[in-house]
């Protein structure tokens, strides 16, 4: 975590044993995406949905 006093919202899909933990602070967000056995990806960024797609996609990218 970058941010002091952020606001955390959790988007918890089980179906695909994907988390997503998302924090704002200073009109900027930061996402945390995890899945099960591959790992979590980070993604910053100024757009709250683009910066979760962006660490959604980096998760399910990973070897």
């Amino acid at each position: 975590m970058i941010f002091e006093g952020e606001k955390q919202e959790w988007l918890l899909f089980k179906e695909r044993d994907l988390s997503v933990r998302v924090f704002e602070a200073n009109n900027t967000y930061e996402a945390y995406a995890t899945i099960a056995g591959k790992g979590t990806h980070v993604a910053r960024g100024l757009e709250k949905w683009s910066t979760i797609s962006e660490a959604i996609e980096g998760v399910i990218n990973k070897k």
